[in-house]
C-alpha cells in the first residue's frame, strides 16, 4: 500500500508512536463505554424508568466528551509530527 498523504510518511519517534497507540485505544475504549451506557439508557426508557435512563445518557455522554478530548490531543500530535 503506498502512502497517500504526507502523515503516512512521516517517520516518528518510538516514543511517539506509542503515545499514539495509547491515545487510540483510550479513544476506543471510551467509544466503547459510551455506546455501552447509551444502549443502557435505551432499556432504561423502554422499561420508563427516566431517571435511570438520565443517569446512563449522562455517563455516555461523559464518556464522548472524553473520546474527544483524547482525540483532540491526538490531533495536535499529528500535526507537530508532521511539521518535523
Amino acid at each position: 500500500m503506498t502512502p497517500t498523504n504526507k502523515t503516512a510518511e512521516t517517520k516518528i519517534s518510538p516514543e511517539e508512536k506509542q503515545k499514539s497507540i495509547t491515545a487510540h485505544k483510550a479513544i476506543a475504549n471510551h467509544l466503547e463505554t459510551a455506546a455501552k451506557f447509551h444502549k443502557e439508557a435505551a432499556k432504561h426508557h423502554e422499561e420508563n424508568d427516566n431517571e435511570k435512563a438520565f443517569k446512563s445518557s449522562t455517563t455516555a455522554n461523559e464518556h464522548l466528551t472524553l473520546a474527544n478530548e483524547v482525540q483532540k490531543e491526538e490531533a495536535k500530535r499529528d500535526v507537530l509530527n508532521i511539521k518535523k
